[in-house]
């Protein structure tokens, strides 16, 4: 999603995000990871990044669900909501080896992400996993990721890299929103000369949207029958640190 965050852009990405085509997709598919993982149950699991904390309030009330994130701690009072606090991926308020699960999805590509992920791996328990996404493919790089604040987009060979550099043993590393790469990609393109061709992305209209999320949920629903697209425009990693 495009532009700088904010207090009042996140409040706008609470409104769009149960529909949105992008991110129920996402959605789907890094609760389908965690189901796979050996977990405790209840488990602690920690969303670094958390935005508006939605992932979190899918995951089962008896975990332990704590969201960190710079804008926080304004956010869900609900009884059942996750916890949150302020902090960011490169300074977590949590204590060593305290958890099951850390979450960092679309994070990494916005900060130095060998500093992030030593300091994931701190937080860690020995047997625990670290669940992340992050925007693949160099070559779809567009304003849309300068005004992101993104640092890099990846490939699977450089979230290899960085991960088994900073302590970590990669279980696997698999691209998803596969299906719509070549719709991004000529939007990418076009993007360049229109900015309105680039906020369609975030507010496709109400029929648009509806024939995307069909779309992405059709590619979700393989993924969690173990079939993937060897290709897309986001890459999922789940690993677990070294021993």
């Amino acid at each position: 999603m495009s532009g700088g965050m904010t207090i009042e852009r996140l409040d706008r990405i609470a409104e769009i995000e149960p529909t949105h085509f992008w991110f129920t997709a996402r959605r789907r598919i890094v609760h389908d990871a965690l189901r796979r993982l050996p977990r405790p149950d209840p488990a602690v699991v920690v969303d670094v990044g958390c935005g508006t904390g939605a992932v979190l309030s899918g995951l089962p009330r008896t975990d332990t669900r704590i969201g960190i994130d710079p804008l926080g701690a304004h956010m869900n009072d609900r009884k059942d909501a996750p916890a949150f606090a302020q902090g960011t991926i490169l300074d977590l308020p949590i204590r060593d080896a305290s958890a099951d699960v850390v979450l960092a999805l679309d994070v990494l590509e916005h900060v130095d992400d060998t500093a992030g992920l030593v300091e994931v791996r701190r937080v860690l328990r020995p047997e625990g996993h670290l669940v992340m996404t992050v925007p693949a493919g160099p070559r779809l790089w567009s304003a849309r990721d300068d005004e992101a604040g993104h640092l890099r987009r990846y490939t699977r060979a450089g979230v290899r890299t960085v991960l088994e550099a900073t302590g970590f043993t990669v279980e696997r590393c698999t691209a998803f929103h596969g299906v719509l790469l070549p719709l991004l990609a000529a939007s990418r393109i076009a993007g360049r000369r229109s900015t309105a061709t680039r906020d369609m992305e975030d507010h496709p209209g109400r029929v648009v949207n509806r024939v995307l999320s069909a779309v992405t949920g059709a590619e979700a629903s393989l993924a969690e029958r173990g079939l993937r697209l060897p290709v897309g425009s986001s890459l999922i990693a789940v690993a677990v640190p070294s021993r």
